[in-house]
């Protein structure tokens, strides 16, 4: 039937053995959503589902499925022929390696029965008579192992979860650099990290003594996900670090240990390999931040108005602080507040206040105070031009940008990227503004200079940039695709990504609420 036809059936296109590759993919998702996974209120509009459309993560509708198994089921939906699987055996040895996966979790006589042999008259309802006798045999096998994963994922659920959501375990961080002599520094950022967290009362963490016990007990190097479940640890902190010449890049990644979810990727942090100790300073006081946009993300807003004023109290001089306090308040309505945290920034030397003033007025314009965003970035754009000394024209053109004075920007934009042109922060505005302005062409050329970027540490923030302009331009789909691709290269997932003004023609399209809702 329609709802189970691959891409290239429904389009009348040649079709092989990966059409029933992909009509088993649809059973697999339908047999652990409870649902298809391409629907419609009539034929035609399933097939445009399937064409064009991707199907909401097993993981989102159903808790306990593990993230390997989604990615099995991902990849036989592949919507290119030459992107899924290529052959059947291949399904069945993910399969069975998610079986030995779930099956280690509970114990053995808690599996219920499960049926060895499928009878031909049985499984003529499920293959169709035009397959193979080694495709349909490899399917049948397949379908009995996902009985056994199914059946695993249903006992796994019945049991309580003892996962504590406030305990924080923080696991090494992985090197990166190829140079072997850096190895430490993992052990070293993920003891500085738990050490800030431990000094908070309101906060647990798992003593960093008892994850390298854990780590040292067993000849076989645990996940960071086992060693979680060990310590109860609901949230999980872990990453991984680079050198770009004498720098380091410091990436951390906060999950949802039980679900094993992302919740949040913060921008690196960036320091000499000199200075190892205040880059790993730093890394400890983004703690807080980070988990505060986590919550923001999942729509606890008190919780995250919570742990930033923690925060605020222990690093009163973090910037990023004052600028998450701003945009809560703003998400609560509490416009005055935010106000009194402006004024707060003012007590902070450096760009404090200006930074803290363009993050309010994102959230005011985000959540449709865009006459109060107009005063905020009034008063910003003329603190900047009462400042002597320095060069403040890429804030000033921030300013203007969000403002919607965008010819004023696009003045500072190019002067700026014309100095430095290596600059993807200048060349991506360029490509915004010019779409602003109606330069199609202009910005369209800039978007395809971002996306055929070739270097190293990017982790996507180009395809960023492409998916703000091609969300600008109105190709709706097309920025939600680079902007798919740019998270799955590493891209911060954050407050800002909901925030974002180059955004705003994507709040009420399905496909970005989808792809940026929380899958935990």
């Amino acid at each position: 039937t329609v709802a189970y036809m691959s891409p290239e059936q429904t389009q009348g296109e040649v079709v092989d053995h990966r059409t029933d590759i992909w009509s088993f993919g649809v059973l697999l998702y339908e047999m652990i959503t409870g649902q298809l996974p391409f629907k419609g209120n009539y034929d035609q509009a399933v097939v445009y589902s399937i064409v064009n459309e991707e199907p909401q993560p097993v993981t989102g509708l159903r808790t306990g499925v593990p993230l390997a198994l989604e990615h099995i089921i991902s990849k036989t939906l592949s919507k290119k022929p030459t992107e899924r699987y290529q052959h059947v055996d291949e399904i069945l040895v993910d399969l069975r390696r998610v079986v030995q996966e779930v099956s280690s979790k509970i114990k053995p006589e808690e599996i219920v029965p499960i049926v060895e042999e499928v009878k031909k008259e049985e499984t003529s309802q499920l293959l169709t008579h035009t397959m193979n006798k080694k495709i349909a045999a490899g399917l049948i096998a397949a379908v009995i192992t996902i009985f056994v994963i199914a059946s695993v994922i249903f006992i796994m659920q019945q049991k309580r979860s003892t996962f504590n959501d406030h305990r924080i375990i923080v696991v090494p961080f992985e090197n990166k650099t190829g140079d072997g002599s850096l190895d430490m520094l993992g052990q070293m950022a993920a003891e500085i990290i738990t050490q800030g967290i431990s000094q908070i009362k309101e906060l647990e963490a798992v003593p960093f003594i008892s994850v390298m016990d854990a780590y040292q007990e067993k000849k076989d190097r645990p996940t960071a996900f086992t060693v979680a479940a060990q310590n109860e640890a609901g949230i999980l902190i872990t990453g991984s670090y680079y050198q770009q010449g004498d720098d380091l890049l410091f990436r951390t990644i906060i999950m949802d240990a039980e679900h094993e979810k992302l919740l949040e990727t913060p921008e690196p942090a960036k320091g000499s390999v000199n200075t190892q100790e205040m880059v790993l300073e730093r890394l400890r006081s983004q703690i807080l931040d980070v988990l505060a946009s986590a919550f923001y993300m999942l729509g606890e807003y008190e919780e995250a108005l919570e742990v930033i004023q923690l925060s605020r109290k222990h690093f009163p001089d973090y910037i990023n602080n004052l600028e998450a306090e701003a945009i809560l308040r703003v998400v609560h309505g509490q416009i005055q507040e935010a106000n009194q945290v402006i004024d707060e920034s003012f007590q902070l030397a450096g760009p404090a206040p200006g930074r803290v003033m363009h993050s309010a007025a994102v959230a005011l314009r985000a959540h449709g105070h865009k006459d109060a965003a107009h005063q905020v970035l009034k008063r910003a754009l003329e603190w900047y031009q009462s400042r002597s000394g320095g060069d403040h024209r890429y804030a000033m053109a921030r300013i203007l940008y969000l403002d919607e004075q965008w010819s004023e920007a696009q003045m500072y934009f190019e002067q700026l990227y014309k100095e430095n042109p290596d600059n993807q922060d200048y060349q991506g505005y360029g490509g915004v503004v010019a779409a602003r302005l109606g330069e199609r062409e202009k910005a369209t050329r800039i978007l395809e200079a971002l996306r055929n970027k070739n270097e190293p540490y990017l982790f996507g923030s180009h395809l960023y940039w492409c998916a703000c302009i091609a969300a600008v331009l109105g190709d709706q789909q097309r920025a939600v695709d680079l902007l798919r691709e740019s998270l799955g290269q590493g891209c911060g997932y954050g407050m800002y990504l909901l925030l974002d003004n180059d955004f705003e023609s994507l709040r009420n399209y399905p496909p970005y609420i989808e792809l940026t809702r929380p899958k935990g």
